[in-house]
């Protein structure tokens, strides 16, 4: 194994200038694997960019999909995307110049910089922020859990905010990943230098490696960038990071936006000692808690190092927002660094972890990704009368709809869900129940009876959670003009994969009122509600269609990586759809 400062070097002296902006880079095996793969995942709901970078040269550098799915503008190798987590890096990086400038050092308690912060936490160190053992919460506390993505606040609440919140363990005796020692170290960095954090950054990290489009929310990218908004899986946008207000409820952990080859060129930065000094990168490199071996492996300063299925290192670390991704993966030993974005996230799945769980053996293992299918066109235009309602002899729909220029099918009822979403056996009656438990639960609480919300609510329950849910509901309909009928329309797997497939449920329910419809989203966990939330999904376990070359609709759910076919049929005189899925095949007609 090289020396990690060693590695980068290699990695990176030999590299040419970044091409140009028309320019896309497919060369060599691996990258075509690669390309092919993500080509044919753009049409399923896959929008991003990559750049690897093998042995000094790019062998890869293209974009997929689109920066903006309502308007139509292609993603493009230049664009400007959220960075997410990947920012707690330069936070890393400022307090070791800090260090450097003998301002601070690693082990100062927390006291040292805010004398007020509480007995449990006044002798939290640095050192125990930078690596995730200080036993801070995960997220910022925010004041509104109705938004708990976003929270105004100024570097003075944010601290008291976080040092007020109860500790997850004593200080230095376990490991437990916490944005909101990011906080703490970005104000830290503040307090030490004297200097506003973002400016501090700006001028000591981005400027010297020319990192020209880089910068925060609450600042806009140069003139004409092309910047790639977060959207949901239906397209709708969700985030644009050039347009947030800075606020510091995730400042040093977050709020970044950056480039594919303004990352790069900060690992140049570091490799040149443009930034830091070589024993400080090498530092920042350096394991320190957490097992090598595992999931993540170790965590040094702002990356995970993690040893690979091949016997060598991995250093990597990403990041995630609403309806955005970021990744940057360097393989020292083999010299090749990776840089990945993407525009898109499936309700509460990174949608790049699709790529990130492929990218190994389609690098090192001369392997295939599963085969996506081919399609004829990308989003082409379905024929008059395809899209609409289609009746199972179970009783429930397939629905095909267009949304932002591209076809979907999706599920109302839990027999159509289990079509779409390939359940069987145990599966099948486990979201059975939460079906018919969850419209229960809701039906209740419209008609201000709660017990049987209350009966689904766990063990140990908040005693207010029934009446905020009953309160919420009762507004939402209010505003809407009235409750007119609840409709289920089916559970289905969304979580955050730990597992494969993942494992998290949520059950669908549509509200239609006098003025418009609400879906309601209810998270499972277990047996019990973990909580509920509206959520802008029109159809449960929707999967994207492309029109294939034969006259079919064919479909990948990106999730579970299984295709899926929709054929036009006529049934009994009247339209109708073959679907085939998991190999089951059924059809489905108009009422």
């Amino acid at each position: 194994m090289l020396p990690l400062h060693h590695g980068l070097a290699l990695l990176l002296q030999l590299a040419p200038a970044p091409p140009t902006a028309a320019r896309d880079v497919v060369s060599g095996p691996a990258a075509e694997r690669i390309d092919s793969f993500l080509a044919r995942l753009a049409g399923f709901d896959y929008d991003g960019s990559i750049l690897v970078v093998q042995e000094g040269k790019v062998t890869l550098r293209k974009a997929y999909g689109y920066a903006d799915r309502v308007t139509g503008r292609p993603y493009s190798t230049d664009a400007v995307f959220d960075i997410g987590s990947l920012a707690k890096q330069f936070t890393a990086a400022a307090v070791l110049e800090l260090e450097r400038r003998e301002k601070l050092a690693l082990d100062d308690p927390l006291g040292q910089f805010f004398p007020d912060a509480p007995p449990d936490k006044i002798d939290i160190t640095l050192e125990q922020l930078l690596t995730h053992t200080a036993g801070l919460a995960s997220d910022f506390p925010v004041s509104d859990p109705a938004t708990p993505d976003y929270d105004d606040v100024d570097a003075k609440t944010a601290v008291q905010r976080v040092l007020a919140q109860p500790l997850e363990f004593a200080p230095g005796s376990s490991w437990s990943y916490s944005n909101c020692g990011f906080v703490l170290l970005a104000a830290v960095v503040q307090e030490a230098s004297g200097r506003d954090f973002r400016d501090f950054v700006r001028e000591t990290l981005f400027a010297p490696a020319s990192m020209a489009h880089t910068g925060f929310w609450g600042t806009a990218p140069p003139a004409g960038t092309l910047v790639a908004l977060g959207h949901d899986a239906f397209g709708n946008v969700v985030h644009d990071p050039a347009h947030m207000r800075p606020t510091w409820f995730d400042l040093g952990g977050g709020e970044v936006w950056s480039t594919l080859d303004d990352l790069r060129a900060w690992l140049g930065a570091l490799e040149s000692s443009k930034v830091l000094d070589t024993g400080r990168v090498a530092r920042l490199f350096e394991p320190r808690t957490g097992d090598v071996s595992s999931r993540d492996g170790r965590y040094a300063y702002g990356w995970f190092v993690q040893r690979t299925s091949r016997g060598t290192t991995q250093i990597h670390h990403g990041g995630d927002y609403l309806g955005t991704g970021a990744w940057l993966r360097w393989f020292p030993d083999e010299d090749v660094l990776v840089i990945t974005s993407t525009a898109v996230r499936h309700d509460l799945y990174p949608t790049q972890n699709v790529l990130q769980r492929q990218l190994p053996k389609l690098l090192f293992e001369n392997g295939t990704a599963p085969e996506v299918p081919a399609f004829a066109k990308l989003d082409a235009e379905p024929p008059p009368g395809l899209e609409g309602a289609y009746t199972l002899d179970t009783g429930g729909r397939l629905v095909l709809r267009r949304i932002h220029g591209r076809l979907y099918v999706g599920a109302e009822g839990q027999d159509a869900t289990d079509l779409l979403a390939g359940a069987s056996g145990s599966l099948e009656k486990e979201r059975a129940w939460c079906s018919q438990a969850g419209l229960a639960a809701i039906e209740g609480a419209l008609r201000r009876e709660p017990a049987a919300l209350e009966a689904v609510l766990g063990t140990n329950p908040n005693p207010a959670f029934a009446g905020l849910v009953q309160e919420e509901l009762e507004k939402l309909t209010r505003e809407k003009g009235g409750l007119r009928k609840v409709t289920l329309l089916g559970t289905f797997a969304t979580g955050y994969p730990h597992g494969s497939p993942p494992t998290t449920e949520t059950t669908l329910l549509r509200l239609e009122c006098s003025g418009g419809e609400i879906v309601e989203a209810i998270r499972w966990g277990g047996r019990a509600i973990a909580w509920t939330e509206t959520v802008p999904i029109p159809l449960a376990c929707a999967v994207p269609l492309q029109l294939a070359s034969d006259g079919s609709w064919v479909g990948w759910r990106i999730l579970e990586a299984q295709p899926l076919h929709v054929r036009p049929r006529e049934l009994d005189g009247a339209p109708g759809i073959e679907l085939e899925c998991a190999g089951r095949t059924t059809l489905a007609k108009r009422p």
